[in-house]
């Protein structure tokens, strides 16, 4: 392989991983879903009529629940995809979340609430994300197939020193 094609096959294998490895457009964002179970502070027993709302970083309330069912249950569908803390209220008073909950748009992954006097501490419910890889692994995995691509271009288009010989 003559070194022009060899520099052409190294900038288009370069332009592929550089491009793979960047974060995609941002999209209009859709929609979200989300849900889960309220339970009490044993991690068990469901709280039945506690509304969860979705509270953006400045503190307005965007959307929320209808009240839990007998199971704890709640539903939040539709709401605007982003960065929400998780407001419960019940009637012994509101438990606002500590941490931020991303929703992506489309189905997420439903939540156990257990509401704690300190708070409530949020779990996933086991399984939910059982073989889901994160977007960082992904680019992680890009990364390193795209190197190991340019590797073995460049183990190929070496000029060995030894001649052709013939048939």
């Amino acid at each position: 392989m003559s070194t022009r094609c060899r520099r052409l096959a190294a900038s288009l294998s370069i332009a592929v991983l550089v491009a793979a490895c960047l974060p995609p457009h941002a999209e209009a964002a859709g929609p979200a879903s989300f849900g889960g179970r309220v339970v009490g502070s044993d991690g068990i027993t469901p709280f039945a009529g506690a509304i969860v709302h979705l509270v953006t970083e400045n503190g307005n309330a965007v959307v929320h629940s209808h009240p839990t069912d007998g199971e704890g249950a709640f539903a939040i569908d539709p709401a605007p995809s982003g960065s929400y803390r998780l407001l419960v209220e019940t009637d012994r008073g509101s438990f606002l979340a500590p941490d931020p909950v991303s929703l992506e748009p489309g189905a997420n992954p439903a939540m156990s609430l257990t509401l704690m006097s300190a708070g409530p501490s949020f779990q996933l419910e086991p399984g939910i994300r059982a073989g889901k890889i994160p977007k960082w692994g992904k680019y992680v995995i890009i990364g390193a197939l795209g190197v190991a691509g340019l590797f073995a271009i460049d183990e190929i288009s070496q000029d060995h020193d030894e001649p052709a010989t013939p048939f």
